[in-house]
């Protein structure tokens, strides 16, 4: 009886959720999820940071929130990647960490379609690569 009553509470308190519900006062339930693919090495996590920098760029001004939003996970991946290498010296640590807040700075506004707070952590996350690049 108390794993029935168990199994219905928590039935009741995920229907009842925003990330499951149909919208609520806030807007429509509409955030997705992408599943990307972590780069192997640095190098290769360097390579994608630039090529999806300037995809975002483009998408940017084509005003395609969500497709900027789906990049955004490819560009936490390659952060990740760098965070986590050998490569990743004390020298290179705090220009990481930058650059991991503010690939999540354009995650959470690409993902609320927020164009112009969009656009702000974009260009700041833009430097930010441009700066970890150069470390390498």
């Amino acid at each position: 009886m108390l794993l029935r009553l168990l199994f219905l509470s928590l039935f009741v308190l995920t229907a009842a959720s925003p990330a499951f519900s149909e919208g609520n006062e806030y807007g429509p339930a509409r955030i997705k999820h992408y599943a990307v693919e972590k780069p192997r090495t640095s190098q290769d996590a360097l390579a994608v940071i630039a090529k999806t920098t300037q995809d975002v760029a483009a998408l940017i001004a084509a005003e395609k929130w969500e497709a900027v939003h789906e990049a955004s996970y490819t560009l936490e991946a390659a952060v990740q990647e760098l965070r986590d290498a050998p490569e990743a010296t004390d020298a290179r640590k705090p220009a990481l960490k930058t650059l991991a807040h503010s690939v999540h700075e354009l995650h959470e506004a690409s993902e609320d379609h927020k164009a112009e707070a969009t656009k702000k952590a974009f260009a700041e996350f833009a430097k930010d690569a441009e700066t970890v690049s150069a470390l390498y």
